[in-house]
C-alpha cells in the first residue's frame, strides 16, 4: 500500500475542503451547497438533478420540485409514498401531485421537532429518488 506524504500545510487544505463540504451538503444547514434559503422556507435537498422542499405541518406534508435553478419541474404523473416517524409513530402516506411542481402528502400525523420524512418520488422516465428530510429541526 502507498500511502501521500502531505505537509501540515496540505493537510490542513483537505482537511477544510472536507469538513466545508460535508457542512455546505447538510441538510440542517440548508440541504445544498452554495444555497441557504428555498423559495417556500422549507427544508430542501438535492438529489440528482432536483430540489426538493418540503414543510411540514399537522396532517399534510407540502412538497416542492425544482432544478437546481428553482425552476419548477412538472410533476403530473409522479407517484411515490413518504414514511413519516414521529412521536414514536410511524405512518406510511402516498403523495398526490397537485399542479405545477407541488405535491402533497396528507394523512392523520403529528408533527413534532424530532420529525423524520423519507420520501419516495417516482417521476414517469426517470429514476427513482430518495430523500430524507427532518423538516422542522431547528
Amino acid at each position: 500500500m502507498k500511502y501521500i506524504r502531505l505537509s501540515w500545510f496540505n493537510y490542513c487544505l483537505v482537511a477544510i475542503a472536507l469538513s466545508s463540504n460535508a457542512v455546505a451538503s447538510d441538510p440542517a444547514n440548508g440541504g445544498a451547497a452554495g444555497h441557504d434559503k428555498a423559495p417556500h422556507n422549507g427544508q430542501f435537498i438535492a438529489v440528482g438533478e432536483y430540489h426538493i422542499e418540503m414543510l411540514a405541518k399537522d396532517n399534510e406534508l407540502t412538497i416542492y420540485l425544482t432544478d437546481h435553478e428553482w425552476k419548477p419541474k412538472n410533476v403530473d404523473g409522479a407517484t411515490g409514498k413518504v414514511l413519516i416517524l414521529s412521536n414514536k409513530e410511524k405512518k406510511e402516506i402516498s403523495i398526490t401531485p397537485e399542479k405545477d411542481n407541488l405535491i402533497t402528502a396528507k394523512g392523520q400525523f403529528t408533527s413534532a421537532a424530532d420529525m423524520k420524512v423519507v420520501l419516495t418520488l417516482n417521476l414517469p422516465n426517470e429514476k427513482a429518488m430518495n430523500a430524507r428530510f427532518t423538516p422542522l429541526a431547528k
